[in-house]
């Protein structure tokens, strides 16, 4: 770093990039913690089962836990780059949206062959702060 023509501000620069992937990584552990106490308080098995989540659910979750007020489509944009970034494992696109748009949560030690559960709004019904209905 001697031979730069600053090296404090290069310095300072590294580590304000290395604060800032700490915070995405504390901020993606911070949604996937959310999730997984919000399927198992629906009586999911998080370690074990696929659990289809729409879209706006896992908005609501998302804006609940970041304490934040996106839409629901930069939700998933935002979710889906975790995912393809690898920030957030949990959780992949569902690609098949005959049944909605949203995410898997994979558990992660759900069988390969283990089938996706497609009822979590019915077991939320209106709930306001978690269902589909309100905010």
């Amino acid at each position: 770093m001697s031979l730069l023509d600053d090296p404090d501000a290069v310095l300072a620069t590294i580590r304000a990039r290395q604060t800032e992937l700490n915070v995405e990584g504390d901020e993606s552990d911070l949604i996937i913690e959310e999730f997984k106490e919000r399927l198992e308080d629906q009586a999911y098995s998080v370690e074990y089962e696929q659990v289809f989540i729409s879209t706006k659910i896992a908005a609501r979750w998302y804006n609940h836990v970041l304490n934040e007020r996106q839409k629901t489509a930069a939700v998933g944009r935002i979710l889906n780059q975790k995912i393809n970034e690898g920030e957030i494992v949990r959780l992949r696109q569902n690609n098949d949206h005959k049944k909605g748009r949203g995410f898997i949560w994979v558990g992660e030690k759900a069988p390969i062959d283990e089938h996706i559960k497609w009822n979590l709004e019915s077991r939320l019904g209106n709930d306001p702060d978690f269902g589909t209905s309100g905010f």
